[in-house]
């Protein structure tokens, strides 16, 4: 279920949009990082990358549109996390992510400055061991290559996971910030 619309030439309406698996290197104001697209399981990618990083982990939740009255925010899980409840939490609300464009997910580190953000735009951020990440993605067969959101696109923000907006702002007792500058564009 893709997270993304473009417009089909002449008129011919909505199309779902899926990357070609593809990454590119990165030169950031900060750290270098990949930016990859992927046609299919961008979560089982990032927790595939997640084990390639030093725990203890973290998980940021960005709620950047609700449809059920939540505040768009920043939440925050409480604790640090061992890898397997990472695991287990992205596995739970795989779909949702996979197949909703209302939020952002992260999964990030202390001990080896990782960051894993799988944004709206069904793109996936790496920052931190990048030559571990590196071995990943051409193990996969992930080609070198531009990773652009289409200039014309839709976010699709589907009903049928309403309820999923819900049970994951219940899921842990969140610390919730505002939302970041950088968080919609």
């Amino acid at each position: 279920m893709p997270k993304l619309t473009v417009t089909a030439p002449e008129g011919a309406g909505e199309r779902p949009f899926a990357y070609d698996n593809r990454f590119a290197l990165e030169s950031t104001s900060g750290p270098d990082r990949l930016v990859i697209g992927v046609s299919q399981g961008p979560v089982g990618l990032m927790l595939e990358l997640a084990e390639r990083a030093e725990g203890p982990f973290h998980i940021l939740y960005v709620l950047l549109e609700s449809r059920t009255g939540h505040e768009a925010a920043r939440y925050q899980a409480p604790f640090p996390l061992m890898l397997h409840e990472v695991r287990e939490f992205f596995l739970a609300y795989e779909r949702f992510l996979e197949g909703d464009g209302r939020h952002h997910a992260w999964i990030f580190t202390e001990a080896d400055h990782t960051m894993l953000i799988y944004e709206q735009h069904d793109i996936l951020f790496a920052y931190g061991p990048l030559p571990r990440f590196l071995a990943v993605l051409e193990r996969r067969g992930l080609k070198r290559g531009p990773v652009r959101v289409p200039a014309a696109h839709q976010h699709l923000i589907r009903p049928e996971f309403d309820r999923d907006e819900s049970q994951i702002l219940r899921h842990w007792d969140w610390v919730q910030a505002p939302l970041a500058p950088g968080d919609r564009y």
